[in-house]
């Protein structure tokens, strides 16, 4: 049974119905497979290069990791790669 969602009050955050939620997470799950290549020509795996050796040997906080395309990036430079993903985008 789905539930309604109900916006809280004095809140500019927009809050997604059950039925909206479900399309977005389809959505998701259709682009999964091509979302590292859509991504491939944004150039800003060198900024997150110099964002690890910046913090070599120490720890980062990566939110909304998703596929891991940056995440393995920092992950071969910091001691420890603290990630968050509440729904990882992956095909499966």
């Amino acid at each position: 049974m789905k539930q309604a969602v109900r916006q809280p009050r004095n809140s500019s955050t927009t809050v997604l119905a059950a039925a909206d939620r479900s399309d977005v997470e389809a959505y998701y799950r259709t682009i999964a497979a091509f979302f590292d290549a859509e991504l491939a020509d944004r150039r800003d795996l060198d900024l997150w290069r110099w964002m690890a050796q910046r913090h070599r040997g120490g720890r980062l906080l990566e939110l909304g990791c998703r596929t891991g395309r940056v995440t393995a990036v920092l992950a071969m430079a910091v001691r420890e790669l603290i990630v968050e993903a509440r729904r990882p985008l992956t095909g499966a």
